[in-house]
């Protein structure tokens, strides 16, 4: 197993990259509208704005206490893959097979964090 966390710049950069990278995949639901949806080649935990408590203490009008909530940058998506595809090439003159490994994590890179403490991990 192959686990990325990645760190986009918003909502709309997440969906794009990965729609481009078949992870996800746009389905048009019975009313015309659209939804993204996995395409099973990695399991997709959506994981959005992360908000961590700031330190200081709120009360409401009843006068209870409650933390105050801060949104840390970024849009968080952590991705499970069982295994990454493989291209094999045959050469046509000589029979030989060439293993061409997938360019996912190459192009996941720019988005890879590595958190100290996950908000969400893998079970």
């Amino acid at each position: 197993m192959i686990d990325y966390y990645l760190k986009f710049e918003s909502q709309e950069e997440a969906e794009t990259v990965l729609t481009d990278l078949a992870i996800l995949t746009e389905v048009e639901q019975e009313d015309a509208s659209t939804v993204l949806v996995p395409t099973g080649l990695a399991s997709v935990d959506i994981v959005g704005v992360i908000y961590k408590p700031t330190g200081v203490m709120l009360n409401d009008e009843d006068g209870n206490e409650y933390p105050e909530f801060s949104a840390l940058a970024g849009y968080h998506v952590n991705l499970r893959f069982l295994d990454l595809p493989i291209t094999q090439v045959v050469d046509s003159e000589t029979g030989e097979v060439e293993e061409i490994p997938s360019p996912i994590p190459a192009l996941l890179e720019p988005y890879s964090v590595e958190p100290a403490t996950p908000s969400r991990i893998w079970a």
